[in-house]
């Protein structure tokens, strides 16, 4: 497992994400891109060995219990 820094902005685009559901919204309030935002996501997921979103086309929900 290396080390990814959790920082203030994606502390910030996981809490909107979480709020509502969706990518793009997360990278409005960071200013980032979707990608960039995307891809923090999944750097966390793998850092922290468990998958924290269920993806659903365009949509993301929270998993129940991160796995």
């Amino acid at each position: 497992m290396h080390e990814v820094p959790f920082d203030g902005w994606q502390a910030c685009a996981f809490r909107v994400l979480a709020r509502t559901r969706s990518l793009t919204q997360a990278t409005r309030v960071p200013h980032l891109v979707q990608s960039a935002t995307s891809r923090s996501i999944k750097l966390l997921e793998s850092d922290r060995e468990c998958r924290l979103l269920d993806r659903l086309g365009k949509r993301v929900v929270l998993t129940l219990r991160p796995r």
